[in-house]
């Protein structure tokens, strides 16, 4: 859709040297949103010793499969700690995958950028019959971490946007990201 691609990319500021994990990013984010700050910070605090101890299992011929990804973030995180890591990051939220597109373009040359996957779609409880449910979402600009499905219309504001998320079944995403 046109219309959400330009509404995303005007509400759209690079906020400069975001670090996470000592490391610099200039990172493309909504104006006024909190999800980013939430974000960085817990990659830095909480997440920080667990994202670490994962080196037993990441590296050369691993697998890291980054669902429900946002704007990229943990995914930016794991390519710098683990660079040979091949990852598969899926966004259910089309304004989360735009800027999480420009997130990764922005931040990580070529090499890195070709061990990522990058899909948009939802991770659903589907059969192998039901391939291609959709489902309602709610992607909320000041708050990028809380893209949900159970807003009641009361909590719409008027920057929300109503998403219509095709459902998939993660061995399908994985098999098409491989």
């Amino acid at each position: 859709d046109t219309d959400l691609l330009k509404k995303v990319l005007n509400l759209a500021l690079e906020k400069k040297s975001q670090t996470i994990l000592e490391k610099s990013y200039d990172l493309w984010a909504p104006s006024g949103d909190t999800g980013l700050t939430f974000m960085v910070n817990t990659l830095n605090n909480e997440l920080s010793e667990t994202l670490k101890s994962l080196q037993a299992s990441l590296g050369a011929g691993k697998l890291f499969v980054d669902v429900g990804s946002g704007m990229g973030l943990t995914t930016l995180a794991i390519a710098q700690q683990y660079p040979e890591t091949k990852i598969v990051s899926i966004e259910p939220a089309s304004p989360n995958w735009i800027l999480q597109q420009l997130n990764l373009r922005c931040n990580l040359d070529k090499p890195a950028l070709a061990k990522i996957k990058v899909v948009l779609a939802g991770v659903g409880p589907n059969t192998d019959d039901e391939d291609n449910m959709m489902a309602k979402l709610m992607w909320r600009p000041t708050s990028t971490t809380s893209t949900r499905a159970w807003t009641p219309a009361e909590e719409f504001g008027m920057e929300d946007v109503e998403l219509l998320v095709r459902l998939r079944r993660l061995r399908s995403i994985l098999a098409e990201a491989d």
